[in-house]
């Protein structure tokens, strides 16, 4: 199994259990400049979120992204 297609397979089981929102926060918090290990906790926190509709997930972008400025 090639690297990309191993990577893209992680990435497709990290969000399994995930509904839309959540799965577009966590697009989102990887496309930011961050550690990789970082990143992996902050999925933690995108499993956690209650993100159920378009205010949520705004609210819920906002405060990864100054978590990320913050760093």
């Amino acid at each position: 199994m090639s690297l990309g297609n191993e990577l893209a397979l992680q990435a497709e089981k990290k969000t399994e259990y995930m509904n839309e929102y959540q799965v577009m926060l966590f697009d989102f918090m990887n496309s930011l400049p961050l550690a990789d290990n970082l990143k992996d906790e902050l999925h933690k926190v995108v499993l956690a979120a209650q993100v159920q509709n378009a205010p949520d997930f705004i609210k819920a972008k906002n405060v990864l992204f100054k978590i990320a400025m913050d760093i």
